[in-house]
This record gives structure tokens, C-alpha cells and sequence, in this order.
């Protein structure tokens, strides 16, 4: 039984931010939208199996690393809730998970 994503208000900012950032950067929404699907995709999976992703140092947090992006979350049994998706190219001390 594949469980339900819920995304946090931070994790659709982010998805938004980085779509709008490469929308804008290549002139064409071709890309942000095989981007936003292919976060669907990983997040199914981590609906499916929630333990696919690699647990982070905080114990009920994991996350999936997918091209530059870690997409972090917790689940429940009939929940995957996205916390945040974090460009792995960015400034690293910039970095929390609430």
C-alpha cells in the first residue's frame, strides 16, 4: 500500500523556487516540468518503500538523493511528508531540518 505525500509548506517553496529557477534559466518550463515529476516520482517510491531513503542524523528523518537534490522526509503509516528539498549545491552551512 502505497501511502499519501503531504508536502510542508517549506518543501512547496522550495519545489517552487527551484522550478521558477530553471524555468527561468533555460527560457522553457520543458525542464521544470520533467523536474516536478520526477520529484513525484522518487516520493511514490518513498511511499511504496519509506525506508528507500537514507536516514539523517535527526532519527525520524530520511532522504532521497535524486541529481543535485536531497529531498528529505519523515512518514508515517499512511503518510510521506515532505520537509524540505535542498539543492546539495548551495552553501551547506545554511542547511537545517526542522
Amino acid at each position: 500500500m502505497a501511502r499519501r505525500v503531504i508536502w510542508s509548506r517549506r518543501a512547496e517553496k522550495d519545489q517552487e523556487h527551484i522550478l521558477r529557477y530553471w524555468k527561468n534559466h533555460n527560457k522553457s518550463s520543458a525542464y521544470s516540468k520533467l523536474l516536478k515529476a520526477k520529484f513525484s516520482e522518487v516520493l511514490n517510491l518513498a511511499g511504496k518503500n519509506p525506508k528507500v531513503g537514507q536516514q539523517y542524523s535527526t532519527g525520524a528523518v530520511r532522504y532521497i538523493i535524486f541529481r543535485d537534490y536531497k529531498i528529505f522526509y519523515s512518514y508515517t503509516k499512511e503518510t510521506i511528508n515532505v520537509i524540505t528539498i535542498w539543492d546539495t549545491r548551495r552553501n551547506p552551512e545554511e542547511f537545517k531540518v526542522k
